[in-house]
């Protein structure tokens, strides 16, 4: 998909900080895109692709978006049950996974594993169940994990493969998948063995990341609509659940959901109903339905790094964008131009 652009320079102003950041954590790589209304409004590189190379960044540079891909796999989820082949949130894990032990999987329902809510926990391999499902958060890899199995029991297929048929092709989506071999246009470097969508190594364009969000604010319609409405809807809008305290995160489909959390990765500017998804490499994603704003940001960062905080840095940069969207006055009922 081609979007007009139609740059504004009031997103001039993530610049200077997301230089800051690339200087502070890491990062050798970053870029930026802002789609507003439908056009792309802003877009930044800076940087190289690692240490000891020469190619700088770019539009055609992809990422490694590390947790990102979590929302690739939701919408494997949802598009299943689109399908039929499952019944919705509440469906009992237990009936998929009848070799597992009695017990394990006790009262687990689909929206615990999409909300990390499913109190699981690997231990030495093997997965044990530590507290009631839906009354606590465990940001962990076992629902992930169980939710990647899910998707290759009810498709016959891989998650890459599932999702290259159901989506990357019919979207064009060519700088989007799980990488195994190393090219000039890969950021980092392709470490992982296996291309089946199970492992940390989804790679994405800057502007096919924007196009991810994109297509999740105007719930698949792109001039025509791609993919089911409903499925976006399913896939964006908070998953209720009654007896997790206040003090744990809100998700939808693995989307962090605006609340008032402590440690949410959404920063407290950032209006109502906005969702966003991050992960450690720097790479975010943030959807602002109240200002018809898609903002990514895309960082090579290789862990820890002293005197940066993550979390003070994701928030404050989504700050940064509502308040450059807010300064044009947009709100829900702008009407959006497309291509």
């Amino acid at each position: 998909m081609q979007l007009e652009y139609q740059l504004n320079e009031r997103y001039q102003l993530l610049n200077p900080y997301a230089k800051k950041v690339l200087e502070q954590s890491g990062a050798t790589g970053g870029a930026l895109m802002v789609i507003e209304r439908g056009k792309i409004v802003h877009e930044w590189y800076a940087g190289i692709h690692q240490a000891n190379t020469l190619r700088k960044v770019s539009a055609s540079s992809q990422f490694n978006v590390s947790s990102v891909r979590k929302t690739y796999l939701a919408m494997a989820i949802g598009i299943l049950i689109e399908q039929g082949k499952l019944k919705g949130v509440k469906d009992k894990i237990s009936q998929y996974f009848p070799e597992f032990p009695a017990g394990v999987l006790a009262g687990v329902q689909l929206r615990h594993l999409l909300t990390h809510t499913h109190g699981l926990t690997l231990k030495i391999g093997q997965l044990e169940q530590v507290c009631e499902p839906g009354t606590s958060w465990r940001y962990n890899k076992a629902g992930i994990a169980l939710l990647t199995q899910l998707v290759e029991k009810l498709s016959g297929k891989s998650v890459a493969e599932f999702l290259t048929s159901e989506v990357f092709v019919p979207m064009g989506l060519s700088e989007t998948g799980w990488r195994i071999k190393s090219t000039e246009d890969l950021v980092q470097p392709a470490i992982y063995a296996s291309d089946r969508g199970d492992r940390s190594n989804l790679f994405v364009s800057t502007r096919e990341l924007a196009f991810w969000g994109y297509l999740h604010l105007t719930k698949g319609e792109i001039g025509q609509q791609v993919l089911p409405s409903a499925l976006f809807t399913r896939l964006t809008e908070e998953i209720v659940l009654k007896k997790l305290p206040n003090k744990y995160p809100r998700y939808s489909f693995l989307w962090w959901m605006q609340s008032d959390f402590p440690q949410n990765i959404i920063g407290e500017k950032v209006p109502a109903g906005s969702y966003q998804i991050a992960g450690v490499s720097g790479c975010t994603c943030l959807v602002i339905p109240a200002y018809d704003v898609v903002a990514v940001r895309m960082f090579n960062q290789s862990g820890n790094v002293d005197k940066y905080d993550y979390l003070a840095d994701t928030r404050h940069y989504g700050n940064l964008v509502a308040g450059c969207a807010a300064k044009d006055g947009l709100g829900v009922s702008t009407k959006r131009d497309r291509i």
